[in-house]
This record gives structure tokens, sequence and C-alpha cells, in this order.
């Protein structure tokens, strides 16, 4: 029985035996009347229990989610030569119990060790960016409240950027957040400049376009698409992505200026198992 079938059989239980007595009160006696006023009082806590009991159930049933994807390879390649792979990547996406993301990256045919790793906790504020096989906390990006810590070659450099302003909500998009068709957000991240050597911020605007109907794997299926460009405007390129219920990636097409088209197509899923990068 649901929580949602057991909240209407107890009120019904509820209203029914409290209804019949209370047009007959003022035949029966004192004793009796206190007895039946009791009883609702009984009767009504009992209800306003049930009531409570299935909120509480079906809020704690529908707002936390835990899953792992299995491990989906793209093929990348330039549109005027589609047989001709440039690499192939595979991605991976965690969510824990309390809704904390990791995304994992793995190399052609190895769905066992993940050679990049992104996590992020329940609102999407990025915790650390780790290179694999060991995940150490010398080798990668850690976020922290008040800064960033990149490390590289050996070196670490803090940088004052508060970790709020890092937060990426479309780690979120669609497993747990559905955005409006149009929305439109931007995500900032931080960079190595080896040009000027030094750690820069950017930008990404990602907008939501809606459902498309696409074939993937010989298999049609509505897909979420996502328009995306880095900078203050789409001259340098802009992403055309689509992504799986589950936030996977599934296709997609890099526009660059005056290059043409780089394309990525799912190639492959790969059975989720347990890796090193839990």
């Amino acid at each position: 029985m649901t929580s949602f079938t057991l909240l209407i059989s107890c009120s019904i239980i509820c209203f029914v035996r409290i209804g019949s007595p209370i047009n007959h009160v003022e035949k029966l006696s004192d004793k009796k009347v206190k007895q039946k006023i009791n009883y609702l009082n009984t009767s009504l806590n009992l209800m306003k229990f049930f009531i409570v009991f299935s909120i509480l159930l079906i809020s704690c049933k529908s707002q936390k989610k835990e899953f792992t994807t299995g491990v989906f390879y793209l093929d990348f390649y330039n549109e005027e030569t589609p047989d001709e792979t440039l690499w192939t990547h595979g991605q991976q996406i965690k969510v824990s119990s309390n809704e904390f993301v990791d995304i994992l990256s793995f190399k052609k045919n190895d769905s066992k060790n993940p050679i990049y790793k992104k996590s992020y906790n329940s609102e999407g504020m990025p915790l650390s960016y780790l290179n694999g096989p060991d995940f150490t906390t010398k080798k990668g990006t850690l976020f922290f409240t008040e800064h960033v810590k990149l490390s590289f070659k050996g070196k670490d450099t803090i940088v004052p950027f508060r970790q709020e302003i890092f937060i990426d909500p479309t780690v979120l998009w669609f497993w747990k957040i559905n955005p409006e068709k149009g929305k439109t957000i931007t995500v900032k991240s931080v960079v190595k400049n080896f040009i000027t050597n030094t750690i820069d911020l950017s930008e990404t605007y990602y907008t939501y376009k809606g459902l498309d109907k696409l074939e993937i794997n010989n298999s049609i299926g509505l897909y979420h698409k996502v328009h995306s460009y880095w900078g203050q405007k789409e001259d340098n390129g802009y992403d055309e992505s689509w992504y799986n219920d589950q936030g996977v990636l599934v296709k997609q097409i890099h526009h660059v200026q005056g290059h043409g088209k780089r394309i990525a197509k799912l190639s492959k899923i790969l059975a989720s198992k347990k890796n090193n990068g839990t």
C-alpha cells in the first residue's frame, strides 16, 4: 500500500468513525458525552498523524535521488571525415544518497580506471577537480569557501576566488532540476592562462532549448538540447549538446568559427560497475 493510499484510507476511517455519534451527543449523559469527545479528539489526532507521516514519506521519496549511470562513450570526428575518429571519451555520473555528484571521465575501452573526476555538492557547488588514477588532492583543483587551490606539476597556487561564484546548476539539470525552455545561465570556471602565466576566470553561457527527437544507437527518443558558448559572444564557436534524463551527454556538435564542425556521437554504453573513482 502506497503512502498516499494509506493517507486516504485512514482519513476515511476516521471521518466515518467520528461522524455517526456527533449528531446524537445531546441525547447522551454527561459521562458519555465526555467519552465521545475524547474519542473524537483521539481520532482527529490519529488522522493528523497519518497526514503528517504520509507527507513526510512522500517528500523524502520524491526529493532524494541516488543513481549511477553506465559509462557513455562518444566518438569525436570532423564533419567532413566521419569515418576518421579523432578520439573517444567516456563519461559516467554518480549521484550519492545526499545528492552529491561525481562526473567521471574515461579513456577508450577502460570503464574501470577513470582519468578525471569532478565533484559537486547537492547545490552544484564544486568541491574538487582531480586527476586519476589515484585522485590525490596534490593533482587538481580544490575549492574552499574563500579561495581556490590549483596544483600543477607539483606546484600549488592559491587564488582568492570564493567557492560560491563557481556554482554550476547544469550538473543538476534534468535529473533534479527541470529548467524552463529558453532559460540561460552563466557558469564561471577557473583556468590557467599559459600566455600571461596567470589564473583567470572564464564564463560559459548555457541556454536550454527544450526536447528534441533523436535517433541514438538505433533507438528514437526525446533528449534535452542545450546551446552553449564561452566568452562574451559566439565568435569563438559554440556547442549544441543533447542529454538524457540523467544529464549524460549523448550527442554534441561543436561549431568552430571558420573551421567547420566537430561532432561527438554516442558509440556504446558499458554497464555500471565499481571502479577506482569511488
